[in-house]
């Protein structure tokens, strides 16, 4: 008999609210549901480094320098703590990786044969994001990481869509349109909680929306400062500083981003795109149509980019003077950023415990 009835994965994709869904079903157990505890709420990391034949090379890894033999320790730490959660009984276990798309197939494989020792049965839910918005959040969340190039991201469905449905078979996935629209309460956790079985008001409540998108304003100047040595010099010291800034940029700028559409509409892979609408039977009409242009500004190359931060600069000149940073007239936008980066690692610097030398 199987000690697991029912395994769903939750596998993104990208930018679709993965975020949200994870905080809110962190920790959650019922008497038939139960959220897999795998140490953190993004099940990604672990599930990649569990399965993965070579999990030094994971990217998250590799940025913080885990050596080989660190990262051979977590892929079994990380297999141990997954065949703990299929070995406790529960009628519906709930995993959510959205990059479960773009792992190597044969960690997706692997894994979802261990699923199947323990459950009797394994499916997967994977909400779809048109590409038009999903290459403007996409940008900006590249451009907030410290991305320097303006290249237009593209959603690869094909790669994104077609491991897990390979891997699973195309019954056992329902792949939904992420239409914030449709949902109840506009809300992807209320639509997911429906599709799984789970009351909402069991879950955690959000302390605020995650993975907030930046501003129009603040992209733009964050792009530039990410194009200068400026913004390529991120310290561990300066992580929170980093963190205040784009609050105090969240404060002072609300436009929202947007890649003009005729940009995002010229760069698209339309193949791509058309097989994406064949596999999950999301129709092209809702999918690839254009969008009205309906905001005032939207972005359209490099040069927009950098003249929007050019005139964001007054504004962001006068935060900085309600923060006692000082500025000139004369900065350029990464010039004035950098400035608000270095008052604010100074002032923390100020306001940190200071430790005493022994002697």
């Amino acid at each position: 008999m199987s000690n697991i009835g029912h395994v769903v994965l939750h596998g993104g994709m990208h930018k679709t609210g993965s975020t949200s869904i994870q905080e809110a079903f962190e920790g959650y157990v019922d008497s038939s549901v139960r959220y897999a505890r795998l140490s953190i709420p993004n099940h990604s990391i672990p599930i990649r480094a569990a399965y993965s034949f070579f999990p030094w090379q994971i990217p998250q890894y590799r940025r913080i320098g885990k050596t080989a033999a660190s990262s051979i320790r977590a892929k079994y730490h990380f297999r141990s703590i997954i065949k703990d959660e299929l070995t406790t009984p529960a009628e519906r276990l709930i995993f959510s990786a959205e990059e479960l798309g773009s792992m190597p197939k044969h960690a997706v494989a692997a894994f979802v044969r261990s699923l199947r020792r323990y459950a009797e049965t394994v499916t997967a839910i994977v909400y779809v994001r048109e590409p038009m918005s999903f290459a403007s959040s996409v940008f900006q969340q590249q451009i907030r990481a410290g991305r320097a190039v303006f290249e237009i991201p593209q959603p690869n469905y094909r790669r994104r869509l077609g491991t897990l449905g390979g891997v699973l078979g195309r019954d056992a996935v329902q792949f939904v349109l992420f239409d914030p629209d449709t949902f109840p309460g506009r809300s992807v956790v209320s639509d997911f909680c429906q599709r799984v079985g789970v009351a909402p008001e069991g879950l955690r409540a959000p302390s605020a929306r995650s993975n907030k998108s930046l501003s129009l304003e603040s992209t733009a100047l964050l792009y530039c400062w990410n194009r200068s040595n400026f913004g390529q010099i991120r310290t561990v010291s300066g992580v929170s500083a980093i963190r205040e800034m784009l609050g105090e940029l969240e404060k002072t700028f609300r436009s929202p981003f947007r890649l003009s559409d005729s940009i995002v509409h010229s760069g698209l892979n339309w193949e791509d795109v058309r097989w994406m609408e064949s596999y999950t039977g999301i129709a092209r009409e809702t999918v690839a149509k254009l969008a009205p242009e309906t905001c005032q500004c939207r972005v359209s190359s490099e040069a927009d980019l950098i003249e929007i931060a050019q005139d964001s600069i007054k504004r962001l000149q006068e935060a900085m003077e309600a923060l006692g940073i000082a500025s000139s007239i004369t900065d350029r936008p990464e010039v004035a950023l950098q400035r608000l980066y270095e008052g604010l690692v100074a002032r923390a610097d100020r306001t940190s415990p200071q430790i005493s030398p022994r002697g």
